[in-house]
């Protein structure tokens, strides 16, 4: 038998950027640690911002994870 944790899933925030101008259809989906996520939203954005790109090498640099939430090797 296997238990799920219930809490488990609300540990993982999710973040989706705006979609870009060029390709409207394309929109990229962040799984964000919380700690990152209370930190991003302490943050004021620039509108003229590239969060997805942003996000991405706080990820990297921070977490060294992808955007999947895949560790980097």
């Amino acid at each position: 038998m296997s238990f799920k944790n219930p809490r488990a899933n609300q540990a993982k925030k999710v973040i989706e950027t705006l979609p870009a101008r060029k390709n409207p259809q394309k929109r990229t989906t962040f799984y964000v640690p919380a700690p990152l996520l209370k930190e991003l939203k302490n943050e004021a954005f620039d509108k003229q911002t590239n969060t997805s790109a942003m996000l991405s090498s706080i990820l990297q640099e921070r977490y060294g994870i992808n955007e999947a939430g895949d560790p980097i090797r």
